[in-house]
């Protein structure tokens, strides 16, 4: 493209729920000079999602329909799906002033950067997030933006820059050819929910730049990875398969999530699905997700107990196609529900200290009633990221 700094460019427009200012981004995508353009529509309706996908096909853009109201998890999602060197990342309200809008942007861009129009000090200087231009490299190492601060986001753009200029980044002001109209999709300081959103993301910021450890999980992203139809109450659900997933994505990669952004990833009874060698993939990838000290909760089949058991009823002539053939081998109700490897508690504890996992506990897991059929036959593994 002609932007002339001999790297691709990304670009990310990011929609709070309906379609108000697509024409404002499509002003702004016809100057040219961007390699890839990605439209994140933020759970928005499902009646606003052809519209999305019409003006994305006309400029050239891909659509990313984020299955939930969260604008750091989806920006996140969406800067990730990029494969640019140089990010661009535009909030909806933001509209053109001078056609030379992204030339004056890139000036001068590079890895060790980040830059934009409006460089501003609240606690600490940052480059505001309706506008910020990053290097694909320095996006990477930072972690992205921290789903800790609340939708829809003030201060994480704050708390982005600051982590930056701890790893030696350097922020930039840029000449300015766009014009946020501001507040336009959060309703402003009239809007009581703004308040609450503001002062709860302020305090966090504060908090950390005191030095003092936030304590509070209510709004840390967590995580259901093989989850299927089992919705739990703040966990996203991750599925491959299932269509109803909050987000689809294979447990092996995990590729949709930034590095140490999930505080906790919860996994029952998905583990044994995969071989061998991709359970040890996937144990790698939920290490690499969660944030320092974050937590892991995996529920697996006790293979030994489980062949006991299986054995036990055998020797009775009992009925083997039951509880325990299911734990051995899985349900084989279709393509998805066999078993393709096993693990009891040496081996489980072997497998999570060779991931890098800390403070290991295993205990065997009778179901969340302790029934008696499952006695001996799961176990129940918890343990940090170091």
């Amino acid at each position: 493209m002609s932007h002339g700094l001999g790297c691709s460019v990304g670009i990310t427009s990011l929609f709070y729920g309906h379609t108000d200012f697509l024409p404002y981004m499509k002003e702004l995508a016809s100057v040219g000079g961007w390699d890839e353009w990605i439209i994140i529509d933020n759970g928005s309706p499902a009646e606003y999602r052809d519209e999305f996908d019409r003006v994305a096909g006309e400029i050239g853009a891909k659509v990313l329909h984020h299955p939930i109201n969260h604008c750091i998890h989806a920006q996140n999602v969406g800067t990730n799906l990029l494969s640019t060197d140089v990010i661009v990342m535009l909030s909806n309200d933001v509209v053109m002033t001078d056609r030379r809008w992204l030339e004056w942007l890139l000036e001068g861009m590079g890895e060790g950067i980040i830059q934009g129009p409006r460089k501003r000090h609240e606690m600490v200087p940052f480059i505001d997030g309706s506008t910020l231009v990053i290097h694909r490299n320095d996006w990477n190492r930072i972690g992205g933006y921290d789903v800790a601060f609340r939708h829809p986001g003030y201060y994480s753009d704050v708390d982005l820059c600051w982590r930056a200029c701890q790893l030696g980044v350097e922020l930039r002001q840029t000449k300015n050819g766009l014009r946020e109209l501001g507040h336009m999709t959060s309703g402003g300081p009239s809007n009581p929910g703004f308040w609450e959103h503001f002062n709860y993301n302020k305090d966090l910021m504060a908090r950390r730049l005191g030095g003092e450890s936030y304590d509070n999980e209510a709004h840390l992203m967590k995580i259901n990875v093989g989850s299927k139809n089992v919705a739990l109450p703040d966990y996203l659900s991750v599925d491959l398969y299932w269509p109803d997933a909050d987000i689809q994505d294979d447990a092996r990669t995990l590729s949709k999530f930034l590095d140490n952004s999930v505080e906790e990833v919860y996994c029952a009874h998905m583990l044994e699905h995969l071989g061998r060698h991709e359970g040890i993939q996937a144990l790698k990838s939920f290490y690499r997700v969660l944030r320092p000290k974050g937590k892991l909760v995996l529920i697996v089949p006790d293979v030994v107990g489980s062949i006991r058991r299986w054995l036990d009823v055998y020797d009775k002539g009992g009925d083997v196609w039951g509880w325990y053939s299911a734990c051995i081998w899985g349900n084989q109700q279709h393509e998805g529900e066999f078993h393709k490897s096993g693990y009891d508690r040496k081996l489980l504890e072997r497998l999570l200290t060779a991931a890098g996992f800390v403070d290991i506990h295993i205990e065997p897991y009778d179901g969340p009633q302790g029934e008696p059929v499952r006695k001996d036959t799961c176990i129940l593994a918890i343990a940090r990221k170091s």
